[in-house]
Protein backbone atom coordinates (compact mmCIF):
# COMPACT_ATOMS: atom_id res chain seq x y z
CA UNK A 1 0.00 0.00 0.00
CA UNK A 2 1.40 3.40 -0.98
CA UNK A 3 2.14 6.01 1.64
CA UNK A 4 -0.51 8.69 2.06
CA UNK A 5 0.59 12.20 1.09
CA UNK A 6 -2.11 14.75 1.94
CA UNK A 7 -0.86 17.21 -0.68
CA UNK A 8 0.75 15.07 -3.38
CA UNK A 9 -2.06 12.51 -3.61
CA UNK A 10 -4.30 15.31 -4.90
CA UNK A 11 -1.88 16.67 -7.52
CA UNK A 12 -1.59 15.87 -11.26
CA UNK A 13 1.30 13.45 -10.77
CA UNK A 14 1.38 9.66 -11.22
CA UNK A 15 -0.07 7.83 -8.24
CA UNK A 16 1.00 4.30 -7.23
CA UNK A 17 2.72 3.47 -10.53
CA UNK A 18 5.13 4.99 -13.05
CA UNK A 19 4.43 3.27 -16.40
CA UNK A 20 1.10 3.76 -18.20
CA UNK A 21 -0.32 2.40 -21.46
CA UNK A 22 -0.18 5.88 -22.96
CA UNK A 23 1.97 8.86 -22.15
CA UNK A 24 0.52 12.33 -21.90
CA UNK A 25 -1.05 14.91 -19.66
CA UNK A 26 -2.76 13.90 -16.46
CA UNK A 27 -4.84 17.05 -16.01
CA UNK A 28 -6.11 18.40 -19.34
CA UNK A 29 -7.97 21.35 -17.88
CA UNK A 30 -6.81 24.86 -18.68
CA UNK A 31 -8.29 26.68 -15.70
CA UNK A 32 -6.53 29.98 -14.99
CA UNK A 33 -6.44 31.81 -11.65
CA UNK A 34 -5.63 35.49 -11.91
CA UNK A 35 -5.59 36.29 -8.19
CA UNK A 36 -2.73 35.32 -5.89
CA UNK A 37 -3.31 32.45 -3.50
CA UNK A 38 -4.01 33.53 0.05
CA UNK A 39 -1.26 33.34 2.67
CA UNK A 40 -1.71 33.15 6.45
CA UNK A 41 -2.06 36.46 8.25
CA UNK A 42 1.30 38.11 8.78
CA UNK A 43 2.90 36.89 5.54
CA UNK A 44 3.09 38.22 1.99
CA UNK A 45 4.18 37.14 -1.49
CA UNK A 46 7.38 38.75 -2.68
CA UNK A 47 10.61 38.27 -4.61
CA UNK A 48 14.20 38.63 -3.41
CA UNK A 49 17.58 39.69 -4.70
CA UNK A 50 20.57 37.38 -4.97
CA UNK A 51 22.27 38.72 -1.84
CA UNK A 52 19.18 37.95 0.23
CA UNK A 53 18.83 34.54 -1.38
CA UNK A 54 22.47 33.59 -0.65
CA UNK A 55 21.95 34.42 3.02
CA UNK A 56 18.64 32.57 3.23
CA UNK A 57 19.97 29.41 1.59
CA UNK A 58 23.11 29.44 3.75
CA UNK A 59 21.10 28.97 6.93
CA UNK A 60 18.10 27.02 5.67
CA UNK A 61 18.91 24.92 2.57
CA UNK A 62 20.65 21.52 2.25
CA UNK A 63 22.79 21.00 5.34
CA UNK A 64 23.19 19.02 8.54
CA UNK A 65 25.17 19.37 11.77
CA UNK A 66 28.49 18.87 9.98
CA UNK A 67 28.24 20.62 6.62
CA UNK A 68 26.48 23.20 4.48
CA UNK A 69 26.74 24.25 0.85
CA UNK A 70 27.96 27.74 -0.01
CA UNK A 71 25.87 29.16 -2.86
CA UNK A 72 27.58 32.21 -4.34
CA UNK A 73 25.74 35.06 -6.04
CA UNK A 74 27.43 34.13 -9.32
CA UNK A 75 26.22 30.53 -9.08
CA UNK A 76 22.66 31.62 -8.31
CA UNK A 77 22.73 34.17 -11.14
CA UNK A 78 23.67 31.32 -13.48
CA UNK A 79 21.12 28.88 -11.99
CA UNK A 80 17.97 31.01 -11.76
CA UNK A 81 18.40 33.78 -14.37
CA UNK A 82 18.69 31.92 -17.70
CA UNK A 83 17.20 33.20 -20.97
CA UNK A 84 13.42 33.63 -20.89
CA UNK A 85 13.18 33.53 -17.10
CA UNK A 86 10.59 35.74 -15.42
CA UNK A 87 11.05 37.39 -12.02
CA UNK A 88 7.56 36.26 -11.04
CA UNK A 89 8.69 32.59 -11.21
CA UNK A 90 11.28 33.16 -8.45
CA UNK A 91 8.93 33.37 -5.50
CA UNK A 92 9.58 34.38 -1.91
CA UNK A 93 7.33 34.53 1.13
CA UNK A 94 8.14 37.21 3.71
CA UNK A 95 6.92 38.22 7.13
CA UNK A 96 4.79 41.31 6.66
CA UNK A 97 6.12 43.16 9.70
CA UNK A 98 9.88 42.49 9.45
CA UNK A 99 10.17 41.71 5.71
CA UNK A 100 12.20 38.61 6.64
CA UNK A 101 12.27 35.85 4.00
CA UNK A 102 10.77 32.62 5.32
CA UNK A 103 10.38 30.57 2.13
CA UNK A 104 11.57 30.54 -1.49
CA UNK A 105 11.40 28.55 -4.72
CA UNK A 106 12.65 29.18 -8.24
CA UNK A 107 11.24 28.19 -11.60
CA UNK A 108 13.17 28.41 -14.85
CA UNK A 109 11.89 27.63 -18.37
CA UNK A 110 13.33 24.72 -20.34
CA UNK A 111 12.18 22.90 -23.46
CA UNK A 112 12.13 19.34 -22.13
CA UNK A 113 11.68 16.31 -24.36
CA UNK A 114 10.04 13.19 -22.94
CA UNK A 115 10.54 10.46 -25.54
CA UNK A 116 9.28 12.13 -28.73
CA UNK A 117 7.24 14.93 -27.13
CA UNK A 118 8.82 18.33 -26.38
CA UNK A 119 7.17 20.76 -23.97
CA UNK A 120 8.06 24.08 -22.41
CA UNK A 121 8.27 23.25 -18.71
CA UNK A 122 9.42 24.96 -15.56
CA UNK A 123 12.33 23.35 -13.79
CA UNK A 124 11.73 23.85 -10.08
CA UNK A 125 14.67 24.36 -7.76
CA UNK A 126 15.81 25.82 -4.44
CA UNK A 127 12.51 25.10 -2.72
CA UNK A 128 13.41 26.08 0.82
CA UNK A 129 11.47 26.92 3.99
CA UNK A 130 12.98 28.48 7.09
CA UNK A 131 14.09 25.85 9.60
CA UNK A 132 11.84 27.43 12.23
CA UNK A 133 8.73 27.08 10.04
CA UNK A 134 9.02 23.63 8.47
CA UNK A 135 5.53 22.66 9.77
CA UNK A 136 3.88 25.77 8.36
CA UNK A 137 2.55 24.26 5.09
CA UNK A 138 4.48 26.88 3.11
CA UNK A 139 5.75 24.21 0.69
CA UNK A 140 2.33 23.41 -0.84
CA UNK A 141 1.53 27.13 -0.84
CA UNK A 142 4.66 27.86 -2.88
CA UNK A 143 3.90 25.01 -5.30
CA UNK A 144 0.31 26.13 -5.83
CA UNK A 145 1.39 29.71 -6.44
CA UNK A 146 4.13 28.65 -8.88
CA UNK A 147 1.59 26.48 -10.69
CA UNK A 148 -0.83 29.40 -10.94
CA UNK A 149 1.84 31.74 -12.32
CA UNK A 150 3.25 29.29 -14.88
CA UNK A 151 -0.26 28.44 -16.10
CA UNK A 152 -0.84 32.13 -16.84
CA UNK A 153 2.10 31.84 -19.28
CA UNK A 154 0.58 28.71 -20.89
CA UNK A 155 3.00 26.32 -19.17
CA UNK A 156 1.32 23.20 -17.77
CA UNK A 157 4.20 20.84 -16.98
CA UNK A 158 7.20 21.01 -14.66
CA UNK A 159 10.30 18.99 -13.78
CA UNK A 160 11.90 18.80 -10.36
CA UNK A 161 14.09 16.71 -8.10
CA UNK A 162 13.41 15.77 -4.48
CA UNK A 163 15.51 13.54 -2.25
CA UNK A 164 12.33 12.18 -0.63
CA UNK A 165 10.17 9.54 -2.31
CA UNK A 166 6.92 11.22 -3.32
CA UNK A 167 4.22 10.19 -5.82
CA UNK A 168 5.81 9.15 -8.15
CA UNK A 169 9.41 9.52 -9.42
CA UNK A 170 10.43 8.93 -13.02
CA UNK A 171 13.81 7.68 -11.83
CA UNK A 172 15.96 7.37 -8.72
CA UNK A 173 19.53 8.56 -9.18
CA UNK A 174 22.69 7.87 -7.17
CA UNK A 175 25.63 10.20 -6.56
CA UNK A 176 29.25 9.20 -7.08
CA UNK A 177 32.48 10.92 -6.01
CA UNK A 178 35.96 10.94 -7.50
CA UNK A 179 38.26 11.89 -4.64
CA UNK A 180 41.24 14.00 -5.69
CA UNK A 181 43.05 15.66 -2.78
CA UNK A 182 42.70 12.77 -0.36
CA UNK A 183 45.14 14.12 2.24
CA UNK A 184 42.91 17.14 2.76
CA UNK A 185 39.69 15.11 2.66
CA UNK A 186 41.05 12.66 5.24
CA UNK A 187 42.29 15.46 7.48
CA UNK A 188 38.89 17.19 7.46
CA UNK A 189 37.09 13.97 8.28
CA UNK A 190 35.20 13.80 5.00
CA UNK A 191 36.53 10.30 4.39
CA UNK A 192 39.21 7.80 5.42
CA UNK A 193 40.90 6.39 2.34
CA UNK A 194 44.28 5.32 1.07
CA UNK A 195 45.54 8.25 -0.96
CA UNK A 196 47.50 6.06 -3.37
CA UNK A 197 44.35 4.28 -4.58
CA UNK A 198 42.78 7.62 -5.57
CA UNK A 199 45.75 9.29 -7.23
CA UNK A 200 44.87 11.14 -10.45
CA UNK A 201 47.35 10.49 -13.22
CA UNK A 202 47.78 11.94 -16.67
CA UNK A 203 47.30 15.14 -18.62
CA UNK A 204 44.58 16.36 -20.98
CA UNK A 205 44.64 18.00 -24.37
CA UNK A 206 41.28 19.70 -23.83
CA UNK A 207 41.27 23.51 -24.05
CA UNK A 208 38.91 26.05 -22.51
CA UNK A 209 35.81 26.70 -24.57
CA UNK A 210 35.66 30.02 -26.44
CA UNK A 211 32.72 31.96 -27.85
CA UNK A 212 33.51 30.83 -31.39
CA UNK A 213 32.94 27.22 -30.23
CA UNK A 214 29.24 27.83 -29.54
CA UNK A 215 27.88 26.45 -32.86
CA UNK A 216 30.10 23.36 -32.61
CA UNK A 217 29.17 22.72 -28.98
CA UNK A 218 25.47 23.19 -29.77
CA UNK A 219 25.69 20.53 -32.50
CA UNK A 220 27.56 18.11 -30.22
CA UNK A 221 25.08 18.60 -27.39
CA UNK A 222 22.07 18.20 -29.68
CA UNK A 223 23.48 14.91 -30.98
CA UNK A 224 24.18 13.87 -27.38
CA UNK A 225 20.59 14.63 -26.31
CA UNK A 226 19.19 12.48 -29.11
CA UNK A 227 20.47 9.37 -27.29
CA UNK A 228 18.17 9.83 -24.28
CA UNK A 229 14.50 9.39 -23.44
CA UNK A 230 14.37 12.41 -21.11
CA UNK A 231 16.34 15.31 -22.46
CA UNK A 232 16.28 18.89 -23.77
CA UNK A 233 15.75 20.83 -26.97
CA UNK A 234 18.29 23.66 -27.08
CA UNK A 235 19.55 26.57 -29.16
CA UNK A 236 22.61 28.81 -29.11
CA UNK A 237 21.11 30.95 -26.33
CA UNK A 238 21.13 27.87 -24.13
CA UNK A 239 24.84 27.29 -24.88
CA UNK A 240 25.72 30.94 -24.22
CA UNK A 241 24.10 30.94 -20.82
CA UNK A 242 24.57 27.40 -19.50
CA UNK A 243 27.84 26.26 -21.10
CA UNK A 244 30.08 29.27 -21.75
CA UNK A 245 32.71 29.50 -18.98
CA UNK A 246 32.04 31.82 -16.03
CA UNK A 247 35.00 32.40 -13.75
CA UNK A 248 34.58 30.57 -10.46
CA UNK A 249 31.22 29.11 -11.48
CA UNK A 250 31.09 27.12 -14.70
CA UNK A 251 34.08 25.45 -16.36
CA UNK A 252 33.82 24.22 -19.96
CA UNK A 253 36.49 22.52 -22.06
CA UNK A 254 36.57 21.13 -25.56
CA UNK A 255 38.75 18.54 -27.30
CA UNK A 256 41.24 19.85 -29.80
CA UNK A 257 40.93 16.78 -32.05
CA UNK A 258 37.53 15.11 -31.49
CA UNK A 259 33.87 15.98 -31.03
CA UNK A 260 34.06 15.91 -27.24
CA UNK A 261 33.43 18.52 -24.58
CA UNK A 262 32.84 18.64 -20.86
CA UNK A 263 31.51 21.14 -18.39
CA UNK A 264 31.20 21.24 -14.62
CA UNK A 265 30.21 23.81 -12.02
CA UNK A 266 31.70 24.76 -8.68
CA UNK A 267 29.82 24.46 -5.39
CA UNK A 268 31.81 24.69 -2.17
CA UNK A 269 31.10 22.30 0.67
CA UNK A 270 31.71 23.90 4.07
CA UNK A 271 32.61 21.76 7.10
CA UNK A 272 30.80 23.45 9.99
CA UNK A 273 33.04 22.49 12.95
CA UNK A 274 36.10 24.26 11.51
CA UNK A 275 34.62 26.29 8.63
CA UNK A 276 37.03 24.58 6.23
CA UNK A 277 36.04 24.48 2.57
CA UNK A 278 36.04 21.43 0.32
CA UNK A 279 36.15 22.57 -3.29
CA UNK A 280 33.74 20.45 -5.30
CA UNK A 281 33.46 20.19 -9.08
CA UNK A 282 30.01 18.95 -10.07
CA UNK A 283 29.46 17.36 -13.47
CA UNK A 284 27.07 19.16 -15.80
CA UNK A 285 27.76 17.56 -19.21
CA UNK A 286 30.29 15.02 -20.46
CA UNK A 287 29.88 14.57 -24.19
CA UNK A 288 32.04 11.92 -25.84
CA UNK A 289 33.14 9.78 -22.88
CA UNK A 290 35.62 12.23 -21.39
CA UNK A 291 35.31 11.50 -17.67
CA UNK A 292 39.07 11.11 -17.24
CA UNK A 293 39.71 14.50 -18.83
CA UNK A 294 37.13 16.06 -16.50
CA UNK A 295 38.85 14.56 -13.44
CA UNK A 296 42.28 15.76 -14.61
CA UNK A 297 40.99 19.27 -15.25
CA UNK A 298 39.31 19.36 -11.83
CA UNK A 299 42.64 18.33 -10.30
CA UNK A 300 44.55 20.99 -12.24
CA UNK A 301 42.04 23.67 -11.21
CA UNK A 302 42.49 22.88 -7.52
CA UNK A 303 39.26 21.03 -6.79
CA UNK A 304 39.30 18.50 -3.97
CA UNK A 305 36.77 16.16 -5.55
CA UNK A 306 34.70 15.67 -8.69
CA UNK A 307 31.06 14.66 -8.24
CA UNK A 308 28.52 13.25 -10.65
CA UNK A 309 25.46 11.03 -10.66
CA UNK A 310 24.64 7.95 -12.70
CA UNK A 311 22.62 10.10 -15.10
CA UNK A 312 23.46 9.43 -18.77
CA UNK A 313 26.29 7.03 -17.90
CA UNK A 314 26.69 3.39 -16.89
CA UNK A 315 27.76 2.89 -13.29
CA UNK A 316 30.50 0.51 -14.41
CA UNK A 317 32.04 3.36 -16.38
CA UNK A 318 32.14 5.48 -13.23
CA UNK A 319 33.76 2.75 -11.18
CA UNK A 320 36.34 2.19 -13.92
CA UNK A 321 37.43 5.81 -13.43
CA UNK A 322 37.81 5.46 -9.67
CA UNK A 323 34.46 6.88 -8.54
CA UNK A 324 33.05 5.69 -5.24
CA UNK A 325 29.34 5.47 -4.63
CA UNK A 326 28.07 8.09 -2.21
CA UNK A 327 25.32 7.86 0.37
CA UNK A 328 23.10 10.41 -1.36
CA UNK A 329 20.21 9.76 -3.73
CA UNK A 330 17.76 11.94 -5.57
CA UNK A 331 14.57 11.47 -7.56
CA UNK A 332 13.51 12.98 -10.89
CA UNK A 333 9.83 13.93 -11.15
CA UNK A 334 7.52 15.27 -13.84
CA UNK A 335 4.48 17.37 -12.98
CA UNK A 336 1.30 16.72 -14.97
CA UNK A 337 2.87 14.15 -17.29
CA UNK A 338 2.81 10.36 -17.33
CA UNK A 339 5.17 8.10 -19.26
CA UNK A 340 4.57 4.87 -21.17
CA UNK A 341 8.02 3.29 -20.86
CA UNK A 342 10.64 2.94 -18.17
CA UNK A 343 13.22 5.71 -17.85
CA UNK A 344 16.41 4.70 -16.06
CA UNK A 345 19.09 7.16 -14.88
CA UNK A 346 21.23 6.31 -17.92
CA UNK A 347 18.23 7.34 -20.11
CA UNK A 348 18.28 10.91 -18.73
CA UNK A 349 20.38 13.40 -20.67
CA UNK A 350 20.47 16.50 -18.47
CA UNK A 351 21.31 17.46 -14.91
CA UNK A 352 18.94 19.56 -12.82
CA UNK A 353 21.07 21.94 -10.75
Amino acid sequence: MSKKHDFWNKQPVPQNKVIFKQDGEIDHSRELKHDENKLPDGYKWSSCNLTELCEFLKYNYIQDDTFEYSYSKDLLEWAIHPPWYRDEWNIAIRKSDTNEIVAFMSGIPLDIRVNDKTMRMLQINFLCVSKQLRDSKFTPMLINEEKRRMNLQNIWQAAYTVTKFLPTPVAKITYFHRLIHTDKLNELGFCEVNKHSHHVNGETRFREMQEYDIPRVKKMLQNHFNKFKLSLNINEEYIKHWIMPRKGTIYSYISKEEDKFLTFYSLDYVMKPNNKIIKQANAFYNVGNCLQDAIILARDLGFDMYNCSNISVDEEELKKHGFVEGTGNNHYYLWNWKINQEIKPKDIGFVMI
